[in-house]
C-alpha cells in the first residue's frame, strides 16, 4: 500500500537529496555542443534533450542536465524500477548526505508518459543552507521490469519552467529490453570472499574459512544474492547473529543482474547498488575490491 502523501517527510528529504547532491558534482560547466538525443548504453534507454539544454556531467548511471541560458537542473537516471516504492528506496541512499527535510505538495499520481505506466510527483524543501528549492519528479515503468527517474530543481519562481522541461524530457523516452550480460550472470554463480590478506590462505579448512574474511557474497543461479560482513560472519559462527541490532546493517540480500558493459546492480529493500564487475577465472573485482571465488 503506497504511504500518505501529507507529511511524508521522508520520502520528499530522497527526491531532493538526490537532486541537491548530484548537483554538488557539477564542476564549473562549460558550453558543449548541443546534444539531442542521450542514451544508456546496456539499459536501452534513451531520451531527448531539451533545446539549448546539454549533459553537464555523467556520474555513475545520472545524467545531469542543464542549460547556459535557462534556470534549474534536471537529473536523469535508470534503474530496476517497477514501482513508485523501488524509486523510494533507491533514494533513500542519499537521504543522510543531504540532510534536507520537506513535504510532498502534489502525489504521487499514477498516469501514462510515452506510452508506459508512471508517477509524477511535486515536492518542496529546505536545505542545510535554508534555501527554499521545488523538485519534479516523473518516474517511468518499462515493461522489461526497468525504469527511467526525471527530477528537476529549482527555486519556487523558475519552478513552472522547469516542470515544462521535464516533459520535455519524459515523453521522449523510448525504451528496449535490457541487454544482460548471461554469461556474466552465470560466472558469478557461487561463493566470493574478500581476504584481509588481499588473498585466500595457503590452506582454507571448511569449519573456519570465514576467518580473515572482510565480506563475502554468494550468488545463485537465480538471480539472488547474499552478502555478509566480517561483523556479521563472525556472529554466525557464534551463534549469536541476533544479540545486537547493529548487525541488520551487517547482512544484506536480494537479486541481482549484469548490464552488459560489465555492471552489476544488487537490488535489496535498501535500494539498488551499481557496482563495475569483472570475472576472471576464480577472481572477483567489484567497484575495486578484489573477491576470491570458494571452492564448492
Amino acid at each position: 500500500m503506497r504511504r500518505g502523501i501529507v507529511g511524508n517527510c521522508r520520502t520528499v528529504r530522497r527526491c531532493c537529496a538526490l537532486a541537491l547532491l548530484s548537483s554538488a558534482m557539477v564542476i564549473a560547466p562549460t558550453a558543449l555542443e548541443a546534444q539531442v538525443e542521450r542514451d544508456f548504453p546496456g539499459w536501452n534507454i534513451r531520451y531527448t534533450l531539451p533545446a539549448t539544454w546539454y549533459v553537464r556531467q555523467t556520474p555513475g548511471r545520472l545524467h545531469v542536465l542543464g542549460s547556459d541560458s535557462e534556470p534549474g537542473a534536471l537529473f536523469v537516471a535508470p534503474g530496476l524500477y517497477t514501482s513508485y516504492e523501488d524509486v523510494d528506496a533507491d533514494l533513500g541512499a542519499f537521504v543522510e548526505i543531504a540532510g534536507l527535510r520537506g513535504r510532498e505538495v502534489e502525489g504521487p499520481v499514477d498516469t501514462t508518459i510515452a506510452g508506459f505506466r508512471a508517477v509524477v510527483a511535486s515536492y518542496t524543501g529546505v536545505g542545510r543552507s535554508n534555501q527554499t528549492v521545488k523538485a519534479r519528479m516523473a518516474a517511468l515503468f518499462t515493461p522489461y521490469g526497468t525504469g527511467l527517474v526525471v527530477l528537476g530543481l529549482s527555486a519556487p519562481e523558475q519552478f513552472w519552467f522547469l516542470k515544462e522541461k521535464l516533459i520535455v524530457v519524459a515523453e521522449a523516452v523510448v525504451a528496449a529490453p535490457p541487454a544482460i550480460d548471461t554469461v556474466a550472470v552465470a560466472g558469478l554463480e557461487g561463493t566470493w570472499a574478500n581476504y584481509l590478506a588481499g588473498r585466500p590462505p595457503a590452506q582454507d579448512p571448511t569449519d573456519d574459512w570465514t576467518r580473515g574474511v572482510n565480506d563475502l557474497f554468494e550468488f545463485d543461479a537465480a538471480g539472488n544474492y547474499s552478502w555478509k560482513s566480517s561483523t556479521y560472519l563472525a556472529a554466525e559462527a557464534r551463534g549469536a547473529i541476533n544479540e545486537s541490532p547493529m548487525l541488520a546493517d551487517q547482512v544484506e540480500a536480494g537479486t541481482y543482474t549484469v548490464i552488459i558493459g560489465g555492471t552489476l546492480i544488487l537490488k535489496s529493500v535498501r535500494g539498488q547498488r551499481m557496482v563495475v564487475a569483472g570475472v576472471e577465472a576464480e577472481r572477483l573485482t567489484l567497484g575495486g575490491r578484489t573477491y576470491f571465488k570458494r571452492p564448492r
